[in-house]
C-alpha cells in the first residue's frame, strides 16, 4: 500500500503544476454558486460528519445495540482524527497553497517548518477538507460495507472541488486522502462487532 502511495505521490507531483492550471475555474464566484459545488464541499465540512454520527447514535439507541455510541462516535472521530493529522502535516512540510503565495499561481513555495505556529503562511500540504471527507468515507465503509461506493467518490468529489478553486494543489488532496485513510485505519480495531453472548 505505501509503495502504491508513493507512487502516486511521485506522480502527481510531476502533474500538480499542469494540474493546476488545466483544472482552476477562474470565475470562483460562478463556482461556488453551483449547487452541485457546495453539496461536493460538504463532505469536508466536519459539522457533517458530527451531525452524521450524532444520527447514527441515536439510531443504535433506539435499536438497543450493545454498543449504542461505537459505530456513530467512530464517524465521529474519523474526520477529526484525519483532519488533525492534515493539520499537522501543514506545521511540518510548509508548502503554501497554490494561490496567493507570493509568488506566480501555481509555483510551489515552501516556508519553514512550525511557521504555521506562528500564523506565518498560507499552507495547503495536505487538505483538510480531502482528509475529512476520506476519513468519514473510510470509516462509513468499514462500518457498512458497501458504504463506500457512494461515500468514496462524494469524497473525491470534494478533492477535486479544492483544485478547481486552486486553493490546493493535486498533491495535497491525495495526502489529504491519505491522511483520512490512515485516521480511519487507525480506528479500525475499534470497529469489530463484539460478541452477544
Amino acid at each position: 500500500m505505501l509503495v502504491v502511495f508513493l507512487f502516486g505521490l511521485v506522480m502527481l507531483t510531476l502533474a500538480d503544476r499542469w494540474l493546476f492550471h488545466a483544472m482552476r475555474v477562474e470565475d470562483r464566484a460562478w463556482l461556488e454558486g453551483r449547487d452541485w459545488y457546495q453539496f461536493l464541499r460538504t463532505a469536508g465540512y466536519l459539522p457533517t460528519w458530527l451531525v452524521v454520527g450524532a444520527a447514527i447514535i441515536a439510531h443504535d439507541l433506539t435499536r438497543r445495540d450493545p454498543w449504542p455510541l461505537r459505530r456513530g462516535t467512530l464517524v465521529m472521530l474519523a474526520p477529526v482524527l484525519g483532519g488533525g493529522l492534515a493539520e499537522l502535516l501543514k506545521v511540518l512540510v510548509p508548502r503554501q497553497r497554490p494561490i496567493n503565495n507570493g509568488a506566480a499561481d501555481g509555483d510551489y513555495v515552501w516556508g519553514t517548518p512550525f511557521e504555521a505556529l506562528r500564523g506565518v503562511g498560507n499552507h495547503g500540504l495536505a487538505s483538510s477538507h480531502a482528509a475529512v471527507a476520506f476519513a468519514a468515507a473510510f470509516m462509513l465503509a468499514r462500518l457498512y460495507p458497501g458504504a463506500g461506493m457512494i461515500l468514496v467518490p462524494l469524497a473525491a468529489g470534494c478533492a477535486v472541488t479544492r483544485l478547481l478553486t486552486g486553493a490546493h494543489f493535486a498533491t495535497d488532496v491525495f495526502v489529504g486522502a491519505g491522511a483520512g485513510y490512515i485516521a480511519a485505519a487507525l480506528l479500525a480495531g475499534l470497529v469489530r462487532t463484539p460478541r452477544r453472548t
